[in-house]
């Protein structure tokens, strides 16, 4: 009985022992993972950094690492001011080296001198940027990109106001380089050609709202309608003069409106005749006197109105650039006239949603002088910031040992209190 339960205690202590020793060898394991992690790596301690393409914030971001996540410690650029680094998914790139923490001496880390060649590139800093065919107000609207997105920079124009750039979807087009933050100098940018410039444009008369038709006459198929003050382009006449054949800038959607309800900048007998419609051939088209012909509708707009005149206008907060944009109203599109500054140059407008914000009144057509508006009040322009790293927390207090209440995001704006 005594040698049972001797052999029954010289298992447990035998155990024990065992226990003991997996204990010290998982500590010391840990001891070596937790070395090799301070001098091989580091942890991004912000809530989302960065990883460009080279070592600046010019270069274009590859991936995000997240607050917490390791990564390898490659190499470091000559002021050591950024770290090249490979994330867990072999992923590689460039990090401000703030946003790590290590215990590596990161002078001591490999110096990489061989670095990409930094692409010129612009963010825009407009709430929505027209891009055009060309480098002028007269060249169509392409399309619009809107605040924050980043657009490549080809080349520019003589006069450094115009450059072509192209967009993340490929297409290109020439914007205007008051309204863009570009990471490089314009007049370092190549010069490029310039496209021709684009057919006459024909503003539409003030109160008329035409018809436009698949031929050179009232019988023929209505396919859209053109507005008061929009402007569109003219591509031909038909043998009489009195239609015109236009091409809606917006949508590139051709159709003929009639001659005697447009202002034409050029005379219509220097444009070409061309043929309309399948319904009634431009050869035999009743000719429609100027005296007698009528849209389909003419509605007078009310006392205090305006169309705009640029592809896409920005109506802010605040009469200038430095407020918020609170909407966007298009080409042709009609807003109601509230007000104006003092000196005439910013519009208080109301939308067709019943939104009211400031435009700039050089991109009204207005049936009224803006200088008879009433002057009214506008907001006080407070302090603004647009955040500039991929992430950035918004902290209970003034400092980093301060809880994260909020993330927000590069390019956002922010209220300075």
């Amino acid at each position: 009985m005594i040698s049972k339960v001797f052999s029954r205690r010289t298992w447990l202590f035998s155990m024990l022992i065992v226990l003991f020793f997996l204990m010290i060898n998982q500590v010391l394991a840990q001891g070596v993972v937790k070395t090799a992690v301070q001098t091989n790596a580091a942890i991004i301690n912000t809530g989302a950094a960065n990883l460009r393409y080279g070592p600046g914030i010019g270069y274009e971001v590859v991936a995000v690492a997240n607050q917490g996540e390791t990564v390898s410690l490659l190499g470091r650029n000559a002021d050591s001011s950024w770290i090249k680094v490979q994330m867990s998914n072999g992923t590689q790139g460039w990090v401000s080296a703030p946003l790590l923490s290590t215990s590596t001496d990161l002078s001591t880390l490999t110096l990489i001198t061989d670095v990409p060649d930094l692409n010129a590139a612009a963010i825009v800093a407009t709430g929505a940027l027209n891009v055009r065919s060309g480098p002028g107000v007269t060249y169509s609207v392409l399309t619009n990109v809107s605040m924050g997105q980043s657009i490549g920079l080809i080349g520019r124009a003589s006069d450094n106001v115009w450059v072509k750039a192209r967009l993340s979807t490929g297409q290109e087009g020439w914007v205007n380089s008051s309204l863009i933050t570009p990471n490089v100098s314009i007049s370092s940018l190549p010069l490029v050609d310039i496209p021709a410039p684009p057919e006459p444009a024909v503003p539409v008369a003030p109160g008329a709202q035409l018809s436009l038709r698949t031929g050179p006459s009232l019988s023929d198929t209505v396919i859209g309608h053109v507005f008061q003050g929009q402007r569109v382009q003219a591509i031909g006449r038909n043998n009489t003069n009195t239609w015109l054949k236009v091409r809606i800038l917006e949508t590139g959607l051709e159709g003929w409106i009639s001659a005697a309800y447009v202002q034409v900048n050029v005379a219509v007998s220097s444009l070409p005749i061309l043929t309309g419609g399948s319904t009634v051939p431009a050869a035999t088209a009743t000719p429609i006197p100027a005296s007698t012909a009528a849209p389909t509708a003419t509605p007078t707009p009310l006392d205090g109105a305006a169309v705009v005149t640029s592809g896409a206008l920005n109506m802010r907060s605040g009469p200038g650039v430095g407020y918020g944009v609170v909407a966007v109203v298009y080409q042709g599109h009609t807003v109601s006239l509230i007000g104006r500054t003092s000196d005439s140059s910013w519009a208080k407008v109301r939308n067709s949603a019943n939104q009211e914000g400031w435009v700039n009144a050089t991109y009204l057509s207005s049936n009224i002088a803006i200088s008879s508006l009433p002057v009214v009040d506008a907001a006080t322009l407070t302090a603004v910031g647009i955040v500039n790293t991929g992430a950035l927390n918004v902290r209970s207090g003034p400092g980093i040992e301060y809880g994260i209440t909020a993330v927000i995001y590069q390019y956002q704006s922010v209220g300075l209190l």
